[in-house]
């Protein structure tokens, strides 16, 4: 019997459905994790005119007024193992830990994520990391492919974008595969202009072979670890450009913008119980400007239909959250 083209009902039998099928219970950890130093300024805030939404947090200081940035450092070097190492690996060393109680593996791993990171002195990755902690621990969006494992040598970047996490769209029951970018620029417009720049071509041509998706796309199809072998076939199987499933993933994008802002340098007779007060002050006034730019910037690049987070965090220097954070996660 000759082969047929597949019937519309057989078309749809590649969509799974979010009644029996997750992906948000492939997302690690707690948003609770890094409470010590973040406090949420506003959070899934629509931009008019668009489908983006927009998150916008701030650091918090301590008891004497001063700015846990180094801690806050130490604290996301703790994720590079969930963030660097692929999944299936990581459930070998707690297959290990659970048999023999010993965590050589963990250390192992550790240590094999810090080798990773380079460096540069204008590395980005701190950035990248964040973004990876953001999309699991807040937006319920896991990573579905760790390209830091995939890096033939840790004195270089790895191409193509900067991390890919996945959900199911419950409107329609279709993967949303995530194109990331994260940027860290002295301003925040100069920052959100590169990083909605970055995602544009993620998103705006349908995929094609040789084009801005393909060599991640066929990274997926080889390397995709979600932990779990079904998902992980399905998933691929769904990832395959040959394959009808193909025609139910939609483009979206997560953005991490960083950039240099003053909301954290308060005048000296600011009482200290209100520092983390007159901070968000300072950021609620600002918040008008950055999100007319993130409107303008989607408009441009005329990608307003498609689903997006912006996640914005405010450093007090820019550059020195990136000299500090290749420190530390170097040891």
């Amino acid at each position: 019997m000759s082969a047929s083209l597949p019937r519309r009902e057989d078309i749809l039998a590649f969509c799974p459905t979010p009644e029996n099928f997750s992906l948000g219970s492939f997302a690690r950890g707690r948003v609770d994790e890094l409470s010590a130093f973040l406090m949420e300024i506003q959070s899934k805030i629509l931009v008019d005119g668009t489908k983006t939404q927009s998150h916008v947090y701030c650091l918090q200081n301590d008891g004497n007024g001063r700015i846990r940035l180094d801690s806050f450092i130490q604290s996301i070097a703790r994720f590079a193992i969930d963030y660097a190492i692929p999944r299936s690996r990581i459930n070998e060393a707690i297959k290990e830990l659970q048999d023999t109680g010993s965590t050589h593996l963990f250390s192992k791993l550790n240590d094999e994520a810090k080798e990773l990171f380079v460096e540069l002195d204008d590395t980005g990755e701190g950035g990248e990391l964040l973004l990876f902690w953001f999309a699991e621990r807040v937006l319920k969006i896991p990573q579905i492919i760790s390209k830091m494992s995939l890096k033939t040598t840790p004195a270089m970047h790895f191409q193509g974008s900067d991390g890919i996490h996945a959900d199911i769209d419950p409107s329609d029951g279709k993967i949303r595969l995530y194109w990331c970018e994260s940027k860290i620029h002295k301003t925040a417009t100069g920052a959100l202009t590169e990083a909605i720049k970055g995602i544009k071509s993620f998103l705006d041509t349908p995929f094609k072979y040789g084009g801005t998706q393909d060599n991640d796309i066929r990274l997926l199809n080889n390397f995709l670890d979600l932990g779990d072998n079904d998902t992980t076939e399905i998933i691929k199987t769904l990832l395959d450009p040959d394959s009808p499933g193909f025609n139910h993933i939609k483009n979206s994008a997560i953005c991490f913008v960083g950039s240099t802002m003053g909301c954290y340098n308060h005048e000296s007779s600011c009482p200290v119980d209100k520092y983390l007060e007159e901070t968000e002050n300072f950021i609620l006034k600002e918040l008008p400007g950055i999100k007319s730019h993130i409107k303008k910037k989607i408009g441009e690049f005329n990608i307003d239909t498609f689903d997006i987070h912006v996640i914005y965090l405010p450093f007090p220097d820019a550059e020195e959250f990136r000299n500090q954070f290749k420190s530390i996660i170097k040891g």
